[in-house]
């Protein structure tokens, strides 16, 4: 898995830019609309998205620097005509979609070229990957927890259930996720060559770029459990996560037991 610490960083750094180029667009549109007689307001829309209500109308967000700020500004001309306008952080956000400043040119790029990976938790190369993962890290919507902390008592279901699998090329799979559950990966490992195991984020709108954990390798003979709590806030973009399982740089048949479950 490439790990591009750049990228990284640039994903942490873009809601910041994004947000002072949005708030600069606000005041130029406040600027422009009282000089062609129009109306600013504030608060009078709310935001749906598949259904489901992500903003109120008159809620606030909260912006890099702390202060709340309105979720919409409503621009309303001299017909009565009414135009509604998000930050560009907002539609990135709601959208799943990466965003990189570029101060050269003073441009928010949606989807860069060539953005490559965004790793959550720094992972080492696939022969020195631990056989245990580092809990409590973040991938878009998923954080990787403790077994211990997984209730099953209401139930699970199932994407896998004990499936047997041996290939050349090992196994990959993408699962889609119900907000507000737990997704429970176990793996165990057959064959007499290690594997490495690896979860991630696909963003969906970007270039190939991905949001990992850590690989974890899985030795033989050894089985190996992953918990991934699912953020309430998750949707039909957000909550893809994908994992693969395959012999790393060393060539040879994978052969695995997988199971992969969900905790309502």
């Amino acid at each position: 898995m490439k790990k591009n610490n750049d990228s990284k960083r640039s994903k942490k750094l873009a809601p910041f830019f994004a947000g002072v180029c949005s708030t600069a667009l606000v005041c130029s549109l406040v600027t422009t609309a009282l000089a062609a007689g129009g109306q600013v307001s504030f608060g009078l829309a709310g935001i749906s998205l598949f259904g489901s209500d992500v903003v109120a109308a008159g809620e606030t967000v909260t912006a890099q620097n702390g202060a709340e700020v309105p979720a919409v500004v409503t621009y309303t001309d001299e017909a009565g005509g009414t135009t509604n306008y998000l930050s560009i952080r907002q539609v990135s956000e709601l959208f799943d979609a990466a965003i990189e400043w570029d101060s050269a040119t003073n441009t928010v790029n949606i989807a860069p070229v060539a953005s490559g990976d965004v790793t959550a938790v720094e992972g080492a190369a696939s022969v020195n990957a631990p056989e245990q993962p580092t809990l409590g890290a973040t991938a878009g919507v998923f954080t990787e927890i403790s077994l211990d902390s997984v209730d099953t008592a209401n139930g699970v279901g199932i994407w896998l259930n004990e499936a047997q699998i041996q290939s050349d090329s090992g196994l990959s799979q993408t699962l889609n996720c119900r907000a507000g559950t737990t997704v429970l990966l176990t793996v165990t490992n057959n064959g007499e060559t290690d594997q490495y195991m690896n979860v991630y984020h696909r963003v969906t709108v970007s270039s190939g770029e991905r949001e990992a954990f850590q690989t974890v390798k899985i030795a033989s003979g050894a089985t190996l459990t992953r918990a991934f709590a699912v953020s309430e806030d998750a949707t039909s973009l957000t909550g893809t996560l994908c994992f693969d399982v395959d012999g790393g740089a060393d060539p040879g048949l994978s052969d695995l037991t997988v199971s992969a479950v969900w905790a309502y």
